[in-house]
């Protein structure tokens, strides 16, 4: 499997936020790929966003700055209804077709295998499994 191939379909599930790049990660299941994908940002100025997850938290809660809500409302709506976990886990990088997040070499297999690499069926991540109560 080819390394864009690779990253198109895995995402990181987010624990502590410390690892993943609020920008240009893959993180957001919904978007379908990273924040600059979705706001169409050039590849010059993606390299010059070097934010974490972790910078837009604050006592488990989303921080998010202002001129990012006002200029893209839908977007900040994604990010807010993304539950923060509680726990202090590591960032994780998934797997993003199957449940338990890991990718099997038979998994592989038939996804190389599907027209498209599509694989029908599949479902997303229940992230509620991954909070702790309060």
């Amino acid at each position: 499997m080819s390394l864009p191939t690779l990253s198109t379909n895995c995402l990181y599930l987010l624990g502590d936020g410390s690892i993943i790049n609020f920008w240009t990660d893959y993180w957001l299941p919904n978007l379908q790929g990273s924040i600059t994908d979705y706001l169409n940002i050039t590849q010059q100025r993606r390299a010059e966003l070097h934010c974490n997850v972790a910078d837009y938290i604050h006592n488990y809660c989303w921080r998010i700055p202002p001129s990012l809500e006002n200029a893209t409302p839908q977007l900040v709506e994604e990010i807010k209804n993304y539950p923060i976990p509680k726990g202090g886990n590591k960032d994780q990088l998934i797997w993003s077709h199957f449940t338990d997040g890991r990718l099997s070499v038979k998994e592989d297999y038939d996804f190389i295998r599907t027209p498209n690499n599509t694989i029908s069926g599949t479902n997303r991540f229940d992230l509620s499994s991954f909070l702790l109560e309060v």
